[in-house]
């Protein structure tokens, strides 16, 4: 699971260079399936300077539920802790809440299931939690939402990339790299971060 530490300052408030290098169609991508897809959230105030973003797949086998990352990361800048979670279809969490008629109950057990998994990392400020997205939904997303894509489709060669590792993987290039997936979680933490500040009513300010 990818972590992220942002020191945010809003007199930032058009994109940075990392996050105009996502092509911004990343944060279209997130704000419409974060929409959609389902979730859980939390809020707390504190006064912390520093967000630290956790992001991705919460599967089994992290170590210590996230008690180490807890003790020498997020303690030890005196942090506030985000989640931006996924998980597969599959996912035991998932499948046990496979005959619940309530969709929204059934997505709270599984959301709940999933944060277990990684208890002693929190208490986290927000949480979000929603189904990993498919190769089938980025697909349809990329044509309905970045200009000329059936123009890069029509021109892509795997062979020109490493392993088939490109920005559009894996729509394009290796089915087995996520990097669509990840820039989406990297949006909705950023998403996190800035409504949690206009909540407190305070930002996040740089660290050294």
């Amino acid at each position: 699971m990818p972590v992220s530490v942002f020191t945010v300052n809003k007199e930032l408030s058009s994109p940075t260079t990392f996050q105009e290098c996502q092509y911004t169609l990343t944060l279209n991508i997130a704000r419409r399936c974060t929409t959609t897809e389902g979730g859980t959230s939390t809020a707390m105030i504190s006064n912390a300077t520093v967000a630290i973003c956790f992001s991705g797949l919460i599967r089994l086998g992290i170590p210590d539920e996230g008690a180490s990352v807890r003790h020498n990361l997020v303690d030890a800048l005196s942090a506030d802790a985000f989640m931006a979670a996924t998980y597969t279809p599959d996912d035991a969490c998932a499948t046990a809440q496979g005959s619940h008629t309530n969709l929204q109950m059934a997505r709270r057990k599984t959301s709940r299931c999933l944060l277990h998994r990684v208890r002693r990392a929190g208490p986290f400020v927000g949480v979000m939690v929603r189904p990993m997205l498919s190769g089938a939904r980025l697909a349809s997303l990329m044509n309905r939402t970045v200009p000329h894509f059936t123009t890069v489709k029509r021109f892509y060669k795997e062979e020109r990339n490493w392993n088939g590792l490109n920005v559009f993987t894996p729509v394009l290039g290796n089915d087995g790299l996520s990097v669509l997936r990840e820039w989406s979680d990297y949006s909705r933490s950023y998403q996190q971060v800035e409504a949690h500040e206009r909540l407190r009513g305070a930002n996040y300010s740089w660290r050294a």
